[in-house]
């Protein structure tokens, strides 16, 4: 008994030890990730390639490693000096010419500051000159016996719309399918107008967004003027519409590290590791200057244990393989992980299970590990029970789906979990910085799986999982019962998983079906989707229109 207590004794230093040279090796490898020097790590920027430096330099010390690049659809460009309304002042014109050779001989000049006024989404490119005539709302409701294009020609004008309705913007307006601006600039085009300007007089009508990555269907130029209406209205010059928006792209880059270890299965371990730069529209900051979001948690941290793993789990055999990724475009919609897993390389392994991290970083002092995904294996629930040798407060999600990357692995019927320890104040905003993390905690999350590494069996019982978890998923009294491919462009939502148990799936919707409408609703974009959701109750039956293969099929739905 005596030599026993001896030996344990005697080893509690060298336990504490590892530990704090644990805590150092994670400390320092954050501390760079999340410093200002790589300047928020967003995907297309030099800090985030000093990142990819810096993780595929570890990786290759221990596995073998390549890098896997990807596009980004940024925000279109659309520079002022071609895009906007310009006033004609007088130049020479030859004797004999057109009005509209006159028109487009005279100089032009912009009649608005850069921000007063931009190209919408639902817009073509080109140039319309003409006048400037107000339609109202631009609505045609025949069965609401309404039609703002019944005492006003604007055959060869250029249309002037309000973006509200006529009982405003709201969830029950009696005009909720026509509130789209694809729509109304459609509308405008069958009535003969050559281009529109949208203005705001009714303050429940949100402006459109300025940023966008690609355009809807659309045969007229159109924009948004962000200033009084009046200014517009009373205007009854000849002007000139121009629109040039120019497709951007940035590159994204995963990294990953295989290390072989003659096994018939792979686990697939990841992390993303980029965020949001100096902040843009998922920034929660309200600041009125720009500044660095460091993403300590969000996610160097989840990029750190991901390190400590590589170093621990490759330094003897188990009996999986390994693949590790550091995933790039997390932040933008999943879409390293999409990447991956509909790219060639994923037909290329066995994968058994995924483990991801995503703010690992904050472990409170009741030491709260939320984990998703524990319905997707039915081994998944005792193994958690078992594995908690560090007295972990842990809440656990069935569901496969969320806001992070195993959800792409999950489309794919592959068991996941998903670790993380909390959201808080410092989410997206630029105080989400190293000095906050617990080190001591990140270890401890890290080495939780490491031993599920270690221990996971030769093969895991796959299962759907009912409750699909989504921490971004808006509130809705009615819910479809799929995932959208954030990525796809439009027009339509595309369908990457259909949940079981849900309205979707009892209608037959597929995955890689694509929603052109709901009941009388057009689903142009995921937005139009999510405005339509909303005009629905449970219990309500409407037609859903897909287009499936190139060919628009309808069917029932029951929400």
């Amino acid at each position: 008994m005596r030599k026993w207590m001896y030996f344990a004794f005697a080893a509690m230093p060298t336990l504490a030890f590892a530990q704090n040279e644990d805590v150092q090796l994670v400390r320092a490898d954050l501390s760079y990730l999340a410093s200002d020097e790589l300047e928020g790590r967003r995907p297309g920027t030099e800090g985030a390639e000093l990142a990819q430096m810096y993780i595929s330099s570890l990786f290759a010390q221990h596995t073998d490693t390549w890098t896997q690049e990807f596009p980004i659809a940024e925000n279109m460009a659309a520079s002022p000096a071609s895009n906007g309304l310009f006033r004609h002042m007088e130049g020479a014109v030859e004797g004999g010419a057109s009005e509209e050779e006159r028109a487009r001989s005279v100089i032009k000049v912009s009649m608005f500051s850069p921000g007063e006024l931009f190209p919408v989404r639902a817009s073509a490119n080109g140039e319309a000159i003409g006048q400037m005539t107000f339609v109202g709302f631009g609505i045609t409701a025949p069965e609401l016996e309404h039609d703002d294009y019944e005492n006003t020609d604007v055959e060869g004008k250029i249309a002037l719309i309000d973006i509200s309705s006529p009982d405003g913007i709201h969830p029950h307006s009696q005009y909720m399918q026509y509130h789209g601006l694809d729509y109304r600039v459609k509308n405008a085009a069958e009535h003969g107008a050559i281009g529109v300007v949208f203005i705001k007089t009714d303050q429940t009508a949100n402006p459109p967004r300025k940023n966008f990555t690609s355009t809807l269907p659309s045969d007229l130029p159109a924009v948004y003027f962000n200033g009084e209406a009046e200014t517009l209205l009373q205007n009854d010059e000849t002007v000139t519409l121009r629109v040039n928006l120019e497709e951007n792209f940035s590159t994204g880059v995963n990294v990953l590290g295989f290390k072989d270890n003659n096994a018939e299965s792979t686990i697939v371990i990841g992390a993303h590791y980029d965020h949001l730069g100096y902040g843009g529209e998922n920034s929660l900051y309200r600041g009125e200057t720009q500044e660095i979001h460091n993403g300590a948690d969000d996610n160097a941290s989840g990029t750190t244990g991901l390190l400590w793993l590589i170093r621990e789990l490759t330094a003897q055999p188990l009996n999986h393989n390994l693949l590790f990724i550091a995933f790039s475009g997390e932040e933008r919609g999943l879409l390293g992980s999409d990447y991956f897993t509909k790219s060639d390389l994923f037909d290329d392994y066995n994968f058994v299970a995924m483990l991801n991290m995503d703010m690992i970083g904050r472990l409170s002092e009741e030491r709260e590990l939320l984990i998703s995904g524990t319905g997707t294996a039915t081994e998944w629930d005792a193994m958690i029970e078992e594995l908690n040798t560090y007295n972990f407060d842990i809440s656990k999600s069935a569901g496969g789906t969320g806001a992070s990357d195993h959800t792409s692995f999950y489309q794919m019927d592959i068991p996941v979990l998903h670790f993380f320890t909390g959201t808080h104040n410092d989410y997206h905003k630029p105080s989400d910085d190293a000095d906050k993390i617990n080190y001591e905690g990140l270890v401890d999350v890290a080495s939780f799986i490491r031993d599920f590494a270690n221990s996971i069996p030769a093969e895991l019982t796959f299962q759907k999982t009912a409750d699909e978890n989504s921490q971004s998923t808006p509130r809705f009294n009615v819910t479809l019962g799929i995932i959208p491919d954030y990525v796809f462009g439009g027009p339509g939502v595309k369908v990457d998983g259909v949940s079981d148990g849900k309205p979707a799936q009892a209608a037959g919707i597929e995955t890689g079906d694509i929603i052109l409408k709901l009941g009388d609703f057009p689903t142009s974009d995921i937005y139009a989707y999510m405005r339509a959701l909303g005009a629905f109750q449970p219990g309500q039956t409407v037609t859903v229109t897909v287009n499936r293969d190139g060919e628009e099929h309808e069917m029932e739905l029951t929400f």
